[in-house]
């Protein structure tokens, strides 16, 4: 059965419609946490579209890397003078080892694919509960595990991070 090429997808940033591509190419950026030496393809996920993964080796350890296309944000920068648009898309990377670390990454995309220009360390399994974005301010809210917790069990502590857009880098505000 031939899978379709786009996938329709509500952005919880605002009412817009994305088709996304049976896969994506990101290249690396100078800051990005995760050591990658070349561009990466990812490929659509077949029990869940909107999880685009990619195998890679760092190290000789084995990982995954993931981007969540639910929580994909399109902020188009209408008061810069080239009106790029930044793209905010939360990224998982899985080793060999029992961990899910998620960053947000914000990419432009340049000539058919993605280009990473930042990458935030978000936590170990958590679970994104939204993202917003109004008046330049990029707000993230994710449950994360207490203290108190085990990692097995399901995360409770909610967490809000709020972020100011200046130019395609994201400047965390102070609570």
């Amino acid at each position: 059965m031939n899978e379709p090429l786009t996938v329709s997808l509500d952005s919880h940033c605002d009412q817009t419609q994305f088709d996304l591509p049976a896969s994506l190419v990101v290249k690396p950026g100078a800051l990005t946490d995760v050591i990658i030496q070349s561009s990466v393809q990812f490929r659509r996920g077949r029990v869940d579209p909107y999880l685009y993964e990619s195998d890679y080796v760092y190290n000789q350890v084995k990982s995954k890397l993931l981007l969540n296309t639910h929580w994909l944000c399109e902020i188009q920068q209408r008061n810069q003078q080239s009106r790029a648009a930044v793209w905010l898309i939360p990224s998982i990377v899985r080793t060999s080892g029992s961990g899910a670390f998620y960053y947000l990454d914000v990419n432009q995309k340049e000539n058919g694919h993605y280009s990473i220009s930042q990458e935030l360390f978000l936590g170990d399994r958590i679970e994104i509960e939204s993202l917003i974005y109004k008046n330049n301010t990029v707000e993230l809210s994710f449950k994360q595990h207490a203290l108190s917790q085990s990692l097995a069990e399901q995360p409770n502590q909610l967490i809000t991070r709020r972020f100011t857009l200046s130019g395609n880098q994201l400047v965390e505000s102070a609570r």
